[in-house]
């Protein structure tokens, strides 16, 4: 609707399609590790199934431990996740810091897992780990909001999916298979499923340290239109 005057309201510019290619190539960036985080993520949410028959074999816990272990986790992964999103909406800690400090988490609850050899423990460790991996989805949304293109949106989230199902489809593939193998690691008898949790732990610590070293805090899109706008107004 025209303003007073004659003149049709403008809407500020997008400030994502107005940058330097030095700008772009940082936000190109911060996509990928995205991306590989909602891979590793996918990875992650899938070794306890994948591994179901490697524990009730090894460690003698009954179809309905193996429930309860699942449940653990997806419902302090439901509880956690508003949490994470208000800390990233508040801007009081970076997202940045949110998903390297997540990644971390989960990295290092994933790698005691792997040494874990009790039911109490393990449930422990699994409900934990259900908070630390609920940090990502809320704020890898965030992130894409701001430095993706409205017309680019949909694609990009669909990518985020698509990495997930990804890293949740190697995971129950290749786990699945080496689960109850007996292994010998550095002279250390084990079994495959301790082995694997103990790589996909490592996966998420180094994946912490890249979102830290290769990562840029992106600007809250509301706040950028608003720069732009109160500068178009001078």
């Amino acid at each position: 609707m025209p303003e007073e005057g004659g003149k049709a309201p403008t809407m500020p510019p997008n400030p994502v399609e107005e940058m330097s290619e030095e700008k772009k190539r940082k936000i190109l960036i911060t996509k990928i590790i995205v991306f590989i985080a909602c891979a590793v993520e996918g990875l992650d949410l899938q070794l306890l199934p994948a591994t179901f028959r490697a524990l009730e074999s090894q460690l003698h816990v009954t179809p309905t431990t193996l429930g309860a272990f699942a449940m653990g986790q997806a419902f302090f992964q439901a509880l956690a996740g508003p949490v994470w999103g208000a800390l990233a909406d508040r801007g009081t800690v970076s997202r940045k810091v949110l998903i390297s400090s997540g990644a971390l988490w989960w990295g290092v609850v994933t790698i005691l897992l792997g040494f874990a050899d009790d039911v109490w423990s393990i449930f422990l460790l699994r409900c934990i780990n259900g908070m630390a991996l609920a940090s990502l989805s809320p704020i890898c949304q965030s992130i894409v909001g701001d430095i993706t293109a409205p017309t680019e949106r949909g694609i990009t989230f669909g990518v985020i999916q698509c990495m997930m199902f990804v890293g949740q489809g190697i995971s129950a593939v290749l786990v699945t298979g080496v689960s109850e193998e007996e292994v010998w690691v550095f002279g250390y008898h084990t079994y495959g499923w301790r082995v694997v949790f103990w790589i996909v732990g490592v996966m998420s610590v180094v994946l912490a340290g890249v979102v830290v070293v290769a990562m840029e805090e992106p600007e809250h899109m509301d706040a950028a239109a608003a720069a732009v706008a109160e500068a178009e107004r001078r």
